[in-house]
């Protein structure tokens, strides 16, 4: 019994570490100082920035937004820029887009960045954050080198009102024919800024993101669902319009204050602006001196692991590997049944109890949602997901409830057909979904398919050496907890029936562990 619990509880602190690596790019950088020099980028002038912005609510049509304009446009004077003030007239009242174009030493092609200033109240996150960083950013840039290519700097006007000032620049000024490329700002203020959405055709800025940016917080998975399933709207739709590729940069954290007058300075983290402003001042340095005219119009697959940089890859990989793992689970399990060291029935009555399992461990995740709803109420009815102070612990719970459950049925079940068995059928889910993502989520899809791959290629290992079972869990949980996190942090206890999956499918391969 002892032995047992030493080596269960060393086999938590494993899981543990393994999740404290996947998720160490999440956590955030100290914040450089505004006396550091102007080419690099530093929290502390951008607070500043922050401030002066956030001190009136920014609504389109209203003198706030106009003085935010006349703000920014001083700023970028006292840089040594030319920007222009562009009132255009709106739906919603006049619109006052902020437009700088820093020249190129061989100007014709260009990299345009947008953030917006215009906010519902206050909007210190969301978005004074984002355009101090696009502010500190292009004042960076002017004082450094030159670059080859232009680089146009949007402070755009309207973006809640339907992304006004975007679609205004996009259709009536001049400026955007030489437009290769669009990055684009939105909040960074309340948790890690992450690579929040990449356009289809992505090969060319993962290029560029992994070649430049030193500590990347990019995940494919979280990346490909946020365009994919959510549908999230960002500054890059006025541009994707026009088939321009594009890469947006954003904290997604649900605070319960935005949109509201709770959205102040005080909760603006320094640490989330160093990281979108390193990241993005990196970016824009390496792609003002590639040659913008070229695209190759694939995707990559990627992720950021600790120590190796961003790993990618072309997506159309995930397919190749999803397949060939379909292909070794048939040969694993016909050789199985042909030795009798498994048995055919077994397996497919296995798969039918496992797939009711996993049903039911979703059915508990959306019950946890509903139940949090009811004791947890929506603060803020202008924002949908939210994170409160119960959020965390009444997610771990649920998650660990989850998990208890499913592992009790699954012990039941190697019990009742056979640990080899049961191994068998927890794959099926992991071939099901690698197939199925590989066809929806091309780019991310990874997250399957490479842990699948692994547990495919341990099955073949000789003798069927135990220590081979731990790669593809480890594997997973290190490729799960970020998405995990993001997931979390970005939709609260809305996203607990995903986790509930993904935690159930990492735990059928620990399981296999123990």
């Amino acid at each position: 019994m002892k032995r047992y619990l030493v080596s269960n509880g060393m086999l938590i602190i494993g899981i543990l570490a393994l999740a404290l690596y996947g998720s160490a790019p999440l956590f955030l950088p100290p914040p450089a100082p505004a006396s550091i020099p102007m080419e690099q980028f530093s929290a502390g002038r951008a607070l500043q920035h922050v401030q002066k912005l956030a001190q009136n609510p920014r609504v389109v049509g209203t003198t706030g937004m106009e003085k935010a304009a006349s703000y920014v446009a001083g700023i970028l004077r006292g840089c040594n820029l030319e920007p222009e003030i562009q009132a255009a007239p709106s739906k919603k009242g006049t619109l006052h887009n902020v437009v700088v174009r820093l020249p190129g030493s061989q100007p014709g092609n260009a990299l345009l960045i947008v953030s917006h200033i215009d906010s519902v109240s206050f909007g210190a996150g969301d978005n004074a954050s984002g355009a101090a960083v696009l502010l500190e950013m292009a004042c960076s840039l002017k004082t450094g080198e030159q670059l080859r290519n232009d680089i146009i700097f949007l402070f755009e006007d309207g973006e809640e009102a339907g992304y006004l000032g975007g679609y205004a620049f996009a259709e009536m000024d001049p400026e955007v024919q030489a437009v290769r490329r669009v990055i684009g700002l939105d909040t960074a203020a309340w948790g890690p800024v992450v690579l929040l959405q990449t356009t289809p055709g992505n090969a060319d800025f993962i290029r560029a993101y992994a070649s430049s940016v030193k500590n990347p917080t990019a995940f494919g998975f979280f990346a490909d669902a946020d365009w994919n399933i959510s549908n999230d709207s960002s500054e890059l739709l006025p541009f994707y319009e026009r088939s321009l590729s594009g890469l947006e940069l954003e904290d997604p954290t649900a605070f319960s204050g935005k949109h509201s007058e709770t959205d102040t300075l005080e909760k603006v983290k320094p640490g989330s602006l160093q990281q979108m402003g390193d990241q993005v001042l990196s970016l824009a340095r390496y792609l003002g001196n590639t040659d913008l005219a070229h695209t190759s119009g694939s995707n990559l697959s990627y992720f950021f692991l600790w120590g190796l940089g961003l790993v990618h890859y072309p997506a159309t990989w995930n397919l190749v590997f999803a397949v060939l793992s379909v292909v070794g689970w048939a040969i694993l399990t016909g050789k199985g049944i042909r030795q009798k060291t498994m048995g055919g029935r077994a397996i497919f009555l296995a798969t039918v109890f496992l797939f009711v399992a996993i049903i039911g461990s979703a059915i508990l995740g959306i019950a946890g949602t509903a139940v949090f709803g009811m004791l947890f109420p929506n603060p803020n009815a202008n924002t949908g997901s939210y994170l409160v102070p119960a959020s965390l612990p009444f997610f771990i719970a649920a998650v660990a409830c989850i998990l208890h459950v499913y592992l009790f049925i699954r012990g039941k079940l190697a019990k009742r057909f056979g640990r080899e068995e049961v191994t068998q059928a927890g794959l099926v889910f992991w071939f099901l979904l690698s197939i199925l993502t590989a066809a929806l989520l091309p780019v991310g899809s990874y997250i399957f398919t490479i842990p699948l791959t692994a547990a495919i290629l341990a099955g073949f290992w000789p003798g069927r050496w135990r220590f081979a079972r731990f790669i593809p869990a480890s594997i997973a949980t290190i490729l799960f907890v970020p998405n995990v996190v993001l997931a979390f942090l970005g939709t609260g206890l809305e996203t607990l029936v995903l986790v509930a999956i993904l935690a159930v499918l990492n735990v059928e391969l620990w399981a296999e562990t123990m």
